[in-house]
């Protein structure tokens, strides 16, 4: 089953900001207590050895790098990229003025601050700009609360410098329709399959959902090459518990108490997720292209 992006419903931006500016308003004191939770510590570091492997390890002998982190959060990304990158100067955006708080607040504390520029922009309104960063990322979930992504993804392309690196984290439709049955989430099969969103629990706005096709094309659409999707964690997927910002599983709090199943989880994951045959069945996708540099 392919899904296409005439699938998704038409969202009103105005509301679709509202409503994500108020959920993340009441999320951001407690946002990064996602890093004490051991599955998201599991999948980020699989994240971070992706990143560095596809995109960061090339950068690294540059003497300068520029860096837009659009949808930063609270630049739990950025900030691993600036001290893994000490020749990176970074640009972070986001929709939410408490999310950006925390996140200033990480950059002061963590002598990064001189580094970043913090921008409260609604990345509805991003067009092709004067200015271009030499990578471009856009994480966990953000193009799924936009209202046309498509759009977004063409804007970020036109902020890459020709040859730059895009990378774009984004939710997998099949993991979703997994997710929602194991979950006893019945009725989000039908949302899934005539309007390609899910809520994951029913205080989430609805998110838009990917599959590896579908984003490889918003970006060969765009005008990128060397499109990879890649897909994250392949074999562990979160449960109900991990939907939260401070529980966890039974499931994951046994399996990641063990050391040298962790390990081998861990090493074997690293070997899967670099294959692409294995994307589909990722809780996340991670897609990384290049713009083309003519």
């Amino acid at each position: 089953m392919v899904l296409w992006e005439s699938l998704w419903p038409q969202l009103d931006s105005s509301a679709r900001v509202t409503e994500v500016q108020k959920y993340f308003a009441q999320k951001s004191a407690c946002y990064d207590a996602v890093d004490q939770q051991p599955y998201w510590v599991f999948s980020d570091a699989l994240l971070w050895e992706l990143l560095r492997h596809l995109v960061l390890d090339e950068l690294a002998a540059r003497d300068q790098i520029t860096l837009l982190d659009a949808g930063c959060g609270t630049a739990r990304w950025s900030i691993k990229i600036l001290q893994y990158l000490p020749s990176c100067i970074a640009t972070l955006l986001d929709i939410s003025p408490e999310m950006l708080a925390v996140a200033q607040k990480k950059l002061d504390n963590l002598n990064l601050r001189s580094r970043t520029s913090l921008i409260q922009y609604d990345l509805h309104n991003l067009a092709s700009a004067n200015e271009t960063f030499d990578c471009v990322i856009c994480f966990h979930n953000v193009l799924s609360f936009i209202s046309d992504p498509k759009r977004v993804v063409n804007a970020l392309v036109d902020m890459t410098v020709p040859g730059g690196v895009i990378a774009l984290v984004v939710p997998n439709y099949y993991h979703a329709l997994y997710f929602s049955l194991a979950q006893g989430r019945w009725k989000e099969l039908d949302r899934i399959r005539d309007r390609g969103s899910v809520k994951f629990t029913d205080d989430v706005p609805e998110m838009l959902l990917f599959t590896p096709s579908l984003v490889a094309s918003l970006l060969r659409d765009a005008g990128t090459t060397d499109i990879g999707v890649f897909g994250f964690p392949v074999t562990v997927y979160p449960q109900i518990e991990e939907t939260g910002l401070s529980s966890s599983s039974s499931f994951a709090l046994t399996i990641f108490a063990q050391e040298e199943l962790r390990e081998t989880l861990t090493r074997m994951e690293l070997q899967l997720c670099l294959n692409q045959e294995a994307a589909a069945r990722g809780n996340n996708l991670l897609a990384v292209a290049r713009r083309k540099e003519h």
